[in-house]
Parts: structure tokens; C-alpha cells; sequence
């Protein structure tokens, strides 16, 4: 028996006794389960080496830096947990390492990543992993998922410098998978740098996504506030995986890649898309590395403001530049309806229409986070209309998306007997972390299913949903206190789409309650049509426990007594030709048989969802009041917005306050 041979006996020997009679059996993964070699290569420039003294840091505090002329890791660092005591070094050339999103591997054992959304995919034989990383000078949050399980999957902060970090350990001794996300991008690219295997080496890797989709957008494809319902904009609560592009990209088994900046525009993403480092105009990315099946536009946000006609250029210009780059690719104009008079989705699909580009759509969602930013659940009704979306262009299956959606559907209001969570811990009810406002898990008090709310002294629970005018709506909740002293109240707000807009109409009702569970109903109508006025595009549910009172609410339902509110696909054809796109049927007045926008002037009685937003918009430069120009908005609009300022009418220009 030669030495080698020898060394790896007795290596297997040592896990087998201190593995003791548990289960090796192996989890069917896909991939091999048969041992290999630790010690195949044992240099300092091999794809792996036997260790036995990894260093390690916990991966929520930062170590004070020790000695490096070894290792370069902390010296406060400890050993890794594990029910053996092989450590494998798998250098990230190895080949049984795969990599997902937009990484820079000229340098083999120094990739590096710096858009959010890049990850590394490891199977192997053992108890624990952990990774060495450099993310520069700031700190950046990465995401651990063990064996696909995505909800119960872990958060690390990997603090500036090399440092070493345990991603799991104590797992049983049999085959296991993790991937590494990057949830950030707050400074520099990060560096990965190794794997320390507790156990005998990697496996093969699992089998590469089937799809590959691009992700171009700004601070909402950022993910800010991901993980918080009240607009946090601190970076540990930023995220990436459980964002509208990562559930969308899992749902369809796509690679993804995601090129998102909070201030992004139409123009600066003609540079920004082809960048592998977001700061460095010569990071340049070869197309050929990444041919994206599906390319989802998101901007056009930080570009209101700005002249239509302009905007519209932009849009087109940065459309060719897309299909430069990715040829074969459908190229989805994807935008929020009901947050600005201005705002892109009122005539993306009329550029969609004069593009001439049969792998061209646009789609909407209802902009329903009343915050700047929405957190996983807006995320996951983001998610839902855009897989609705893709599956009708592409006839791609979609699997069940793994973030529940905080959007209301067929005229009900979601998740209304509480029983979804989304990974962060809300539930679709702003506001979850309220102390006033508890998720309480028991079937056995619940009216149904197994979960419901508990509201205490003043708190409340609210969620908006789509609604058009003239609707008659009826909420239904079950409600119980704790004596018969105990109150309630059920408000139902109509509000225009506006962010921040106030209630145009309100009904509410208060009731007392009784120890039991029972049913209260509320019915209201939302406001028609007013020529002058706004028309109303969300409706407000709210439910209040009054003054002390302790309140058990479940079974939230909505209905509508008119036909719900869907997507739909529309088919229009103009003289470049015949295009598909997505029409929601919301925007104020539009009956959905357009596609978003036609191109006539601005006309009181002009029903449809044309350029104008129509509702009453002052679109010329003079002087208006009640939001009625002197006589001139019945002729086509003037290139620019409203400048008027001082106004009391519903302008363009955002100096009114008075619907605010």
C-alpha cells in the first residue's frame, strides 16, 4: 500500500469513527454520492488541500486582525464545528464549483462579483461549509441557503477585508447543497476566495439553471426596504433573492443576472448594462457570456420629469441597444401604474406599438406599496404579474412562486385569513412588527385555517388593492373580543393613484363584539367619473381595535359586484406591424381595450387611458385654477408639462399639495 493510499484509509477511517453509527444514508440530490480523495492536491495552488485547522469568524461580528502571514485570517478565529476533523480547501477553480450571475473569472482563484443577485453552487460530502471572502472596504450581506430551502435560508454580513465565515455546520454527514447569494452591492466588487469543506470534498455540481434572464431597473430591482415594511433603507435589510427578479428567475429555473441602480435612468443604463463593475466605465462584459432568453426592462421612474417626447426617445434608443446585445431575447417594458400622473406605464405600450419588434411587449403592475420602496410581499404581487406576463409570450411553465404576493387578485384582498408569510415575517398587513398588531399561530382559536390577528389598543391592519370607479364593494370580517365591551372599526378609503394621495371617499363602520367569532359587513361604492376631479384607483382596507378594546380578526374577504379586475392580453396593429401587450384595465377610466395609451390630445370626455392620463391635467404652460387651464386644454398639449405653480388644480409638476 503506498502512502497515499494509506493517508486516504486512514482519513476515511477517522470520519467513520467519529461518525459512529449514524445515517450515511445519501439525500438524492442529483449528483454522486461516492467519497473522494482529500487528498488529491495539497499545494497552495491546487483546486483543493487537506487542512485541519480552517480559521473562522462568526458571521455576525467582525474579528480583530491577527497574524496573515500564514492564512491572512483572524487570529480570534476558532475551528469549525463539525463531526470530523478533515477539512477540504477548494479553491474557486475547481470545477465542481458553479457560478451564477455576472462574475469576472479571468483571474481563476480570484473571481469576483459586484452586481447583487451573483452566486456560487457547491454539493458536498460532509457536516458544514464555510467560505473565505473580501468584499473591499464596505461591508456587503450575503444569503446561505442549505439544501434548497429557501425560507428557512440565512442571512451573513461579511464585514470589509479577507475574512474566513462559517456558511453552515453540525449537518448531518451525508450529501448536501448550498449556494451563496450576494444580497448587496454597497461598495466594491467582492472577491470569493476558497470553500473549507468539513468533510471529504465536493461533489459534482447540480445541473445548470435551464433559462437565463436579464434584470434592468432601478431602485426597486435594487431591492431597498426589501426586508422591512416601513421604508428601512439601512443595507441589512436590502436584499436580492427574495426580490421580484429572484422569485420570477426560481419560478421559471433561470439563471439571472441584475443590473440595478437606485438612481438609474433610460440613458445611464445604456452604459450601466455592459459594466461587470458598476463604478468602472472599462469593466466591460461580453454579451456572448450571457445570451439572456428574456430581458425585463424596469426604469423610467427617475426619469418623470422630463419632457414625454424625450422620455420616449430614451426608451427607444435604449431598446436597440438591448437588442445590440441580446438578439434572440423578448424584451418586456416593465412599469408601476397608479403613483404619478407622469408616470411610464401610461405609454410604454404605445412605444411597444412603433417599435417594429415582434420580441417586444410591455407589462404593468399596480403600484400598491404605499412606501417608497416595497418590502418581499410587493415583491412577490410584483412577481406574479410578470410570470403571468412571460408564460403568456414565451408559453413558458412556471412553478409556484416561493414569496407569497401581498396584491390582491380577482377583486379579493390577499392573504385575508393570514395563513402566508413572507421569509422577512410580514404577512401582506402593514404593519407586521407593530406591537399593537400580532400573528397568532393556533388553529384552535382561529375562525379558520390556523392562523389569525390579534389587534390591542388602537392597533390596526391595513392593506390597499385596485379598484376602479362606480365598483360597489363588499368586506366581509370575522371578528371576536375578548369581552362585550370590546370595539372595532372598518374603514374602506378610496384613493386616486397618486403616491401619497389622500382619501377622496371614506365609509366606515364601528361594532361592538362579543367573545364569539362572527361575521361584520361593510359595502361601499367607490366614486364615479367626475370631469375635474380624480378618479379613484386604490381602495384602503383598514380594520382598528378602538381605544382598549383586544380584537381577533380572520377570514378577510372583498368582493366586487362588477367583473373583477384581470390582466389582459390586447392585440393592436399599426402600420409597422401587429404587437401584444398587457393591459391591466385600472388606470383611471380605461376600460382595457387599449394598450396603455393612445396618442390624442387631452379631452374631458376621452375615456380611454390616452397620453394625457385622462383625468383633468393642465398640459400647457399657463396659468390654471380647479385644474381648468384659460381655455386651451381642449387643443392638443403643449410639448412640456404643467409650470404653473400655485395652483389648486391636479397638475403634472407636483406643486400641488392639496391632493398630497
Amino acid at each position: 500500500m503506498n502512502s497515499r493510499t494509506l493517508i486516504t484509509a486512514l482519513s476515511f477511517a477517522l470520519i467513520m469513527g467519529v461518525v459512529g453509527c449514524a445515517d450515511t444514508s445519501k439525500e438524492d440530490t442529483g449528483t454522486s454520492s461516492t467519497p473522494t480523495d482529500p487528498t488529491t492536491v495539497t499545494t497552495d495552488t491546487s483546486s483543493s488541500a487537506t487542512d485541519t485547522g480552517v480559521p473562522t469568524t462568526n458571521p455576525t461580528t467582525t474579528s480583530t486582525p491577527g497574524d496573515t502571514s500564514d492564512t491572512g485570517d483572524s487570529a480570534t478565529s476558532t475551528s469549525l464545528p463539525t463531526t470530523t476533523d478533515v477539512r477540504t480547501l477548494v479553491m474557486p477553480s475547481d470545477p465542481h464549483i458553479q457560478y451564477l450571475g455576472r462574475w469576472d473569472r479571468s483571474v481563476p482563484d480570484e473571481p469576483w462579483c459586484g452586481w447583487a443577485g451573483c452566486s456560487v453552487v457547491v454539493n458536498f460530502e460532509g457536516t458544514g461549509l464555510q467560505a473565505t471572502l473580501n468584499p473591499g472596504t464596505e461591508t456587503e450581506y450575503f444569503r446561505v441557503i442549505v439544501d434548497d430551502d429557501h425560507q428557512n435560508s440565512t442571512k451573513i454580513m461579511v464585514s470589509p477585508g479577507r475574512e474566513t465565515y462559517d456558511l453552515v455546520d453540525g449537518l448531518p454527514y451525508r450529501a448536501h447543497k448550498v449556494e451563496l447569494v450576494k444580497e448587496t452591492y454597497t461598495g466594491e466588487p467582492t472577491i470569493f476566495q476558497r470553500f473549507g469543506v468539513a468533510g471529504l470534498d465536493l461533489l459534482p455540481p447540480p445541473s445548470p439553471p435551464s433559462r437565463r434572464i436579464l434584470f434592468l431597473g432601478d431602485q426597486t430591482l435594487v431591492g431597498r426596504s426589501l426586508e422591512h415594511e416601513r421604508n428601512d433603507l439601512a443595507p441589512d435589510v436590502m436584499g436580492s433573492h427574495f426580490g421580484y427578479a429572484g422569485i420570477v428567475s426560481r419560478s421559471f429555473d433561470a439563471e439571472y443576472h441584475k443590473i440595478a441602480l437606485d438612481d438609474a435612468t433610460l440613458t445611464t443604463m445604456l452604459d450601466l448594462m455592459g459594466r461587470t463593475d458598476r463604478d468602472d466605465p472599462d469593466s466591460e462584459w461580453d454579451p456572448a457570456e450571457f445570451q439572456a432568453e428574456a430581458v425585463v426592462v424596469q426604469l423610467g421612474a427617475n426619469d418623470v420629469g422630463r419632457l414625454k417626447d424625450d422620455i420616449v426617445t430614451d426608451y427607444r434608443e435604449l431598446i436597440l441597444a438591448v437588442r445590440e446585445r441580446q438578439p434572440d431575447a423578448h424584451i418586456v417594458l416593465f412599469n408601476a401604474w397608479g403613483w404619478n400622473a407622469e408616470e411610464p406605464s401610461q405609454y410604454t405600450a404605445s412605444v411597444v406599438t412603433f417599435m417594429d419588434d415582434e420580441a417586444l411587449s410591455s407589462a404593468t403592475f399596480p403600484r400598491l406599496f404605499e412606501q417608497l420602496n416595497g418590502c418581499e410581499y410587493d415583491h412577490g404581487g410584483m412577481a406574479e404579474h410578470l410570470i403571468t406576463h412571460l408564460s403568456s409570450e414565451l408559453g413558458w411553465e412556471a412553478a409556484p412562486s416561493d414569496v407569497m404576493s401581498g396584491f390582491g387578485s380577482g377583486g379579493d384582498v390577499a392573504n385575508g385569513g393570514f395563513e402566508e408569510v413572507a421569509p422577512f415575517g410580514g404577512f401582506g398587513w402593514r404593519y407586521h412588527e407593530a406591537p399593537e398588531t400580532v400573528r397568532v399561530l393556533d388553529a384552535a382559536e382561529a375562525w379558520e385555517g390556523e392562523a389569525y390577528v390579534h389587534l390591542s389598543e388602537g392597533g390596526n391592519l391595513h392593506q390597499p388593492n385596485p379598484v376602479e370607479p362606480g365598483q360597489v364593494i363588499t368586506f366581509t370580517a370575522w371578528m371576536r373580543g375578548t369581552t362585550d365591551a370590546d370595539e372595532a372599526t372598518v374603514s374602506l378609503d378610496f384613493r386616486p393613484g397618486l403616491f401619497g394621495a389622500a382619501p377622496i371617499a371614506t365609509s366606515s363602520e364601528t361594532w361592538s363584539l362579543t367573545p364569539e367569532w362572527a361575521s361584520y359587513v361593510l359595502e361601499a361604492t367607490a366614486p364615479e367619473s367626475v370631469p375635474f376631479a380624480p378618479d379613484p384607483s386604490q381602495i384602503r382596507v383598514t380594520v382598528t381595535a378602538r381605544g382598549v378594546s383586544e380584537v381577533d380578526v380572520d377570514g378577510l374577504e372583498m368582493v366586487v359586484n362588477n367583473p373583477p379586475i384581470t390582466t389582459t392580453t390586447v392585440t393592436t396593429t399599426s402600420p409597422t406591424g401587429t404587437t401584444t401587450g398587457t393591459d391591466t384595465g385600472l388606470w383611471p377610466d380605461d376600460t382595457g381595450s387599449s394598450l396603455g395609451g393612445d396618442t390624442g390630445p387631452f379631452d374631458p370626455s376621452d375615456s380611454s387611458s390616452d397620453d394625457d392620463t385622462s383625468i383633468p391635467v393642465d398640459m400647457d404652460s399657463g396659468t390654471d385654477s380647479a385644474g381648468r387651464s384659460s381655455g386651451s386644454d381642449s387643443s392638443a398639449p403643449s410639448p412640456s408639462e404643467d409650470t404653473s405653480t400655485g395652483d389648486s388644480g391636479y397638475d403634472l409638476d407636483g406643486d400641488d399639495s392639496a391632493f398630497l
